[in-house]
């Protein structure tokens, strides 16, 4: 048979599918590893040439569709695990990739407050440049830590503990666990601080990109504590204002996931 045969088209395209999925995947994985190690020397290598790294949107769309693989693989082992008949059924694909993308929109709002402070000390970039080092942010770093703290729970049930990881908080270990529970939400403020300054058009002080990033969680508290959407937005920090006594509002203060 021929190289134009019916079998040697077939075997062409099969070949260069599974050529260009690996490009992609390489590609993807150059890009996290990047911002995750160094998100400073990232942000500077993506100024300078935009194609060096996978396009933001792109990133998001990669992002989602491993991060709901590998949710989805391993609810699979928990839902197989020995277990008692508490062990419930697996969730949707659908429901993952909602699980995992709803954070990004915590994200942006965060990256967009935080490019528009830094217009105030007269340093900040482009605003499409916060929405992008936001979705690189919360991609990489952020994404990655919070699918190893998942992945651990799930091999933790699957060994025979379908309760789930039981932690009995004492003054000692809270600040620990607490420490762990939001390392995800600091390492994406780290991140995305780190390349909000190297994208400003003039140099930044480290304590200006503190300010910045303190206020502009505590705006992003406000904004969700009065909108209180539906659903969850990964671990951040929200405020509220409640009625109290003879008139006063009282401000509160509470961690949601």
């Amino acid at each position: 048979m021929g190289e134009h045969s019916p079998t040697a088209r077939r075997s062409n395209w099969l070949l260069e599918a599974m050529q260009t999925t690996l490009r992609e995947a390489a590609f993807y994985g150059r890009t996290a590893l990047a911002v995750t190690i160094g998100p400073r020397r990232f942000a500077l290598a993506w100024k300078r040439d935009r194609s060096t790294f996978m396009n933001p949107l792109g990133f998001l769309a990669a992002t989602l569709g491993a991060v709901g693989t590998l949710d989805g693989l391993a609810q699979f082992f928990v839902v197989h695990a020995p277990s008692d008949a508490s062990t419930s059924a697996s969730p949707s694909m659908l429901a993952s990739l909602a699980e995992w993308g709803a954070p990004f929109v915590y994200y942006l709002l965060l990256g967009l407050l935080a490019q528009l402070l830094l217009w105030l000390f007269r340093a900040g970039g482009e605003l499409l440049d916060g929405v992008a080092m936001s979705v690189y942010a919360g991609g990489g770093p952020a994404t990655l830590l919070a699918l190893i703290a998942k992945g651990a729970v799930a091999v933790y049930v699957a060994h025979g503990h379908p309760g789930g990881l039981q932690v009995t908080l004492t003054t000692d270990l809270s600040g620990v666990v607490a420490l762990g529970i939001g390392s995800p939400f600091f390492l994406y403020c780290w991140a995305l601080g780190s390349g909000l300054r190297a994208m400003s058009v003039k140099p930044v002080a480290r304590w200006k990109i503190a300010v910045v990033m303190l206020a502009s969680v505590v705006a992003a508290g406000f904004a969700f504590g009065y909108v209180d959407p539906p659903g969850e937005y990964g671990i951040h920090p929200v405020f509220t204002y409640t009625g109290g006594a003879h008139g006063h509002r009282n401000l509160n203060f509470s961690i949601k996931s």
